[in-house]
């Protein structure tokens, strides 16, 4: 399992599975930082369009997870706050396995402006 980690894991909190068409690989994204985020996008790497918002409404608060299931490919990952300010990660490499990406609030802070 190829692992994204900003921070120390410990899972525990709500865990939601968003599925994507044709997917074989998936990237579980948990929260550990204090902040809540509202809205998370996905689009392949080589995409200046990002696509819908993968919690579909719902708000990742801190401590919970959202599991969601990708086609093979290269991603950038969006995270917006509650006031607009967005955290990109860019080129997240999945493909026919299974990823996972803690979220810490240091690794928020190095995004200007998120969660202030």
């Amino acid at each position: 399992m190829k692992q994204l980690i900003v921070g120390c894991l410990v899972i525990v909190g709500i865990a939601s599975v968003v599925v994507a068409q044709d997917h074989d690989s998936s990237i579980t994204i948990v929260n550990r930082s204090e902040f809540a985020i509202h809205h998370l996008q996905m689009t392949p790497s080589d995409s200046s369009r990002w696509g819908r918002d993968m919690l579909g409404g719902d708000v990742l608060l801190p401590d919970e997870e959202v599991t969601i299931l990708v086609a093979c490919g290269t991603y950038d990952i969006r995270l917006v706050d509650d006031e607009g300010e967005q955290c990109v990660v860019p080129d997240i490499d999945l493909c026919d396995e299974d990823a996972e990406w803690v979220i810490t609030t240091g690794a928020l802070n190095r995004c200007a402006g998120f969660g202030d």
